[in-house]
């Protein structure tokens, strides 16, 4: 996978300024033609032998910006929805869709694990939901810093062999005080809290 030129990446942890962009090509990569051609022999993934791991090695490629691995997580047929609503039906599209969003959207953002639980539903299938902290969007429009996001994950997952896959996934944004959403008669959709004051007293 070719990175552009122009593109920068957020520094591993272990090395350069935390927060801060890389300057030089990331110890994992190699220099290929105008880009960066990613060295996936030389990342380093958790395994995918617990239900809990799927949202850890998602996190985990989704900051190497590896569509490929990030897709590697689901079945050939799963089905993802994204905050939006949007809605991918195999893992060509989930690749696609995630390829151009950690280029476009999400090229300098930090994707970081909060809490994970796990609910069984047999022996070889699970639910799994995972809070998560987003930081770094590429800015749009008037909104030239954007702030954080928190969302929710659900993974619904199944043991295949020895390692766990997933067939559908749902993000979820956390919008803090709100209840549910409203259009306006501008057609905009936004957050709305219909509590009363003594309510929330």
């Amino acid at each position: 996978m070719l990175i552009p030129n122009g593109l920068s990446r957020v520094c591993p942890l272990s090395g350069g300024a935390k927060g801060g962009t890389c300057n030089a090509a990331p110890p994992w990569a190699m220099v290929s033609g105008n880009g960066l051609a990613y060295a996936n022999l030389a990342m380093s993934y958790s395994s995918t032998d617990s239900p809990e791991r799927i949202p850890q090695v998602f996190i985990e490629a989704w900051n190497n910006r590896d569509p490929e691995k990030l897709a590697s997580l689901f079945d050939e047929d799963a089905e993802f929805i994204n905050v939006t609503g949007l809605w991918w039906h195999n893992r060509d599209a989930i690749q696609k869709a995630h390829a151009y969003g950690l280029r476009t959207i999400f090229s300098n953002s930090t994707l970081r694990l909060l809490r994970t639980k796990v609910k069984y539903l047999s022996e070889t299938v699970a639910v799994v939901q995972a809070r998560m902290k987003l930081t770094g969007q590429t800015p749009v429009g008037d909104v030239s810093s954007p702030g954080q996001r928190r969302n929710i994950f659900t993974f619904v997952v199944h043991k295949a062999g020895e390692t766990w896959s997933c067939a559908s996934a749902q993000n979820t944004d956390i919008v803090p005080n709100m209840e549910t959403h409203v259009r306006d008669e501008k057609g905009q959709l936004r957050p709305a809290d219909y509590r009363k004051p003594e309510d929330t007293a």
